[in-house]
């Protein structure tokens, strides 16, 4: 299926970055920084580089196509220590689609998202191992506009706030208050939704013309409305692990959210076509004038098996109708077991039960999506943690005391603004407790042990589900007076139906009353066998 991860950041000088490393990044090219003098060199991830081009809109100076060339000129025109220099996106492609078919519709994102806007983008498709479908692509955005003659603008600009008469409102000071007014709509905090929306959109319409099945929806799974448990992610150490047959603890929790993934959707599934069923048996009870207490789901199962006794005694299979036999013995008491012991005797009473299962399975849905939030914060904390610990060394050499630090922390940009992120995610996410990987583990582990249990419940669910379908085939086969009509029914029909039921359920009942099976629903329940 197409992964949906579509991640923005901004490449800031304040946190380490330099937009010309970034597109040294992302390109598998060697530039020289002319902001801090030095080459960046990443040549030997050229073998990743599937694909790459600079966008230009009509406006934009033509030799601004030279990568080197444009963000050393983002560099010049951001003189300030703290400047953002570049909007950076990381969106995976679909491996579905040929090399070919993803740069196009990268073209065609690129071009009318951003582009058309005014901004230049550079961008380029990787594929870090020929092996793996892991294909992405790495995106950079200028952020300050161009007049008509290529000359770069402000970003913003600073208007006096004023009364409704015009005249300038002063602050606490006695000067005049004033405010930011951006020149531009793109860094609106809507526009990453709308981003997201138009790659969802323009991804499926590639997908479908390529005859693909498959389809991509940008929202989260909450948002979605989806009662799907995400699944951790591996990384690469772990998915190679993985494929080589080496089972993991993430491995194993991935496959236990799969198939409470799965049950959970044919749970409820099963659940809204009982519910269906129920109500037609009840729309149908109403036109013949009959309460659903009349109708006694018990006993029609019970005649049921009687009439099936009764058939295979007229079989010439001696050997068959002894199987069949044993067959329906083993149902029937499984049948006649869940019916009496959950007080299911009338359409009432199965009406009833179908949609407290249904309330149940809507709290579980909460309790998942609970847990799911839970995992995820979890999951989060340990990986920031980690990284963390293995950049620890950097950190702590680039800001050792008496260290010529300046080389060192340009050559380490990227490791020492990861490194801030990780510190940034771990100082909101424990709000201000110690990180314990002891207690991270246990509590993940607990996380582990919530979710089976919660896949031990939908598979009770589940056999229930799968008994009440059969008790459905036996009201359809038994009493197809049941079922509803679309047109309206007649009284001279409708008596005839109703006395065909009543009768069935009369004289079956007694001929059946005196058999040891047969428990009736007067009794007490320390009369049924126990479970």
């Amino acid at each position: 299926m197409p992964c949906p991860h579509f991640s923005i950041t901004i490449c800031a000088r304040g946190n380490g970055g330099s937009a010309v490393a970034g597109a040294a990044y992302q390109s598998g090219e060697k530039l020289f920084c002319e902001y801090d003098e030095h080459t960046k060199n990443y040549e030997y991830k050229a073998e990743e580089v599937v694909y790459k081009e600079v966008m230009l809109p009509d406006n934009a100076p033509r030799e601004y196509a030279d990568r080197g060339i444009l963000w050393n000129a983002v560099e010049e025109a951001e003189p300030n220590w703290n400047s953002q220099l570049a909007r950076r996106f990381v969106i995976a492609l679909p491996k579905e689609l040929s090399d070919e078919d993803n740069m196009n519709l990268l073209r065609e994102y690129v071009s009318d998202q951003f582009v058309s806007k005014g901004m230049i983008a550079d961008f380029a498709i990787h594929r870090p191992k020929k092996e793996t479908d892991n294909i992405h692509a790495h995106l950079m955005l200028t952020m300050r506009p161009m007049d008509e003659h290529g000359k770069w603008m402000p970003k913003s600009k600073k208007e006096y706030v004023t009364d409704e008469a015009g005249n300038q409102i002063l602050d606490s000071k006695g000067k005049p208050k004033t405010r930011k007014v951006f020149t531009t709509d793109w860094d609106d905090r809507g526009n990453a939704e709308k981003w997201r929306k138009e790659w969802e959109i323009l991804q499926n319409s590639y997908l479908e013309r390529a005859g693909r099945t498959e389809r991509i929806c940008m929202d989260s799974y909450e948002k979605q409305g989806v009662d799907t448990v995400p699944t951790v992610h591996m990384g690469p150490a772990i998915c190679a692990m993985e494929n080589k047959g080496i089972q993991t603890d993430i491995g194993n929790l991935n496959r236990v959210i799969e198939d409470l993934n799965r049950l959970i959707r044919e749970v409820k599934k099963a659940f809204r076509k009982l519910g269906d069923w129920v109500s037609e048996m009840k729309q149908s009870a109403n036109q013949l004038d009959m309460e659903p207490k009349e109708i006694s789901v018990y006993d029609l199962c019970v005649m049921w098996f009687e009439d099936r006794e009764k058939q295979r005694q007229t079989w010439s299979n001696s050997f068959g109708a002894s199987r069949a036999g044993l067959k329906d013995l083993e149902k029937r008491l499984k049948i006649m077991d869940y019916l009496y012991d959950n007080h299911i005797f009338s359409l009432e009473d199965l009406d009833a039960r179908v949609t407290s299962i249904k309330e149940e399975l809507k709290n579980a849905s909460n309790e998942k999506r609970s847990l799911s939030r839970k995992k995820a914060r979890v999951e989060g904390i340990i990986q920031h943690a980690e990284r963390m610990r293995e950049l620890d060394p950097i950190h702590k050499k680039a800001n050792r005391p008496g260290f010529g630090k300046k080389k060192y922390k340009e050559d380490h940009a990227e490791e020492l603004k990861e490194w801030d992120t990780c510190e940034a995610y771990l100082r909101i996410n424990l709000k201000g407790q110690e990180y314990n990987r002891k207690d991270m583990k246990r509590e993940l582990e607990l996380l582990s042990v919530s979710l089976e249990l919660k896949q031990s419940e939908m598979k009770e669910i589940a056999e229930e589900k799968d008994l009440l379908g059969y008790i459905q085939y036996i009201i359809k086969d038994y009493v197809p007076e049941l079922t509803p009509e679309k047109e309206p029914v007649s009284p001279e029909r409708k008596e005839k139906k109703r006395e065909s039921i009543r009768e069935k359920l009369k004289q079956k009942k007694e001929e059946v009353k005196e058999n040891d099976s047969y428990r009736s629903p007067d009794k007490k329940k320390s009369n049924c066998k126990s479970r």
